[in-house]
């Protein structure tokens, strides 16, 4: 567990206190709710201290609702994932930019997620003022994800970073560039992460898996408590042949808090996050031999959990 995937922004909030763009947190909860330069400085220093890599992520083109604070014409008010942005406007193309040279001095690390998930089409082929745009530049339905998320990859590329994009984004055939990084998550209904991986490796990118490790997903299964499905998945040698795996680069276990607080954030990530640390970390044919440890996993629960976590006076702090 030594990468913290930092999903700072999103619909609800737009917490990250810009220096270079003063109006982007006015999307925030409210001012007590604000990321300050210096406190994400703090932090990454904390974490560089303890072996810990901090990747941001800012997400687009989706996801954007509460960038409508900060002005107009940067988002398209559409229904559910809540907002789209308006591509049409180029000042959101220098906004992003503006964006991204700062967090390249804030967040040292190599990467930076650049989302590109649940993107509804439809809040731009609905919307008159994108259709002329389309029209005037001979661009299709089909042709818009690409656009939009070529140009903000040129941006992250100009600047150095090396890229990370949610799955819809290889799904849906948009051109990436040499050596993104794709993470899978989705394992429902019609999509198959097993096939989402195995396709991501054979056209060369790199994976990330998290769709198994969804601790705000409660996933009842009479048949097996949820540490043990987190545990037993074994994406190596049942997904991927033996000239593919080198890319998968490892997994993710993810924490999403509309539903998550200093409440419940225990009981949600354990034993499922030792779980996931020990099939992450661990050669899987012998992890799988050591009974003692399912012995062990399988007891941590309730009063043990307390007593083992609650006693270091660890003070969590939860990230949207």
């Amino acid at each position: 567990m030594n990468v913290f995937h930092w999903h700072i922004v999103d619909s609800q909030s737009f917490p990250f206190q810009s220096a270079s763009i003063k109006n982007l947190s006015r999307g925030a909860f409210s001012s007590n709710h604000i990321y300050t330069i210096d406190e994400i400085t703090d932090l990454v220093e904390f974490a560089r201290l303890r072996g810990v890599r901090i990747i941001p992520e800012f997400d687009t083109p989706s996801h954007t609702l509460s960038l409508r604070e900060a002005g107009d014409n940067i988002v398209i008010n559409c229904e559910k994932p809540g907002g789209t942005l308006d591509i049409t406007n180029d000042k959101n193309v220098e906004l992003i930019e503006t964006l991204f040279k700062e967090l390249k001095s804030i967040f040292k690390d190599e990467y930076l997620h650049i989302g590109g998930d649940e993107v509804r089409r439809k809040c731009w082929t609905e919307n008159d003022k994108v259709k002329a745009w389309m029209k005037e530049h001979h661009l299709k339905d089909e042709d818009l994800e690409s656009y939009w998320m070529g140009r903000v990859q040129n941006i992250s590329t100009a600047l150095g970073y090396k890229t990370m994009v949610w799955e819809e984004t290889f799904r849906n055939k948009v051109p990436l560039k040499p050596g993104t990084i794709v993470q899978v998550w989705k394992d429902f209904g019609e999509f198959k992460a097993a096939l989402t991986v195995l396709n991501a490796a054979k056209e060369g990118y790199n994976v990330i898996l998290s769709s198994p490790w969804y601790y705000d997903w409660h996933q009842y299964d009479k048949e097996k408590p949820e540490w043990q499905r987190a545990w037993d998945v074994n994406m190596l040698d049942d997904w991927l042949s033996s000239k593919d795996k080198h890319h998968m680069l490892g997994g993710e276990g993810c924490m999403w808090t509309e539903f998550v607080d200093s409440a419940n954030i225990y009981s949600r990530m354990f034993p499922k996050l030792l779980a996931t640390a020990e099939r992450l970390w661990s050669n899987p044919k012998k992890s799988q031999e050591q009974e003692a440890l399912i012995g062990w996993l399988n007891n941590i629960s309730g009063k043990k959990l307390s007593r083992l976590y609650f006693k270091k006076f660890i003070k969590l702090v939860v990230y949207q």
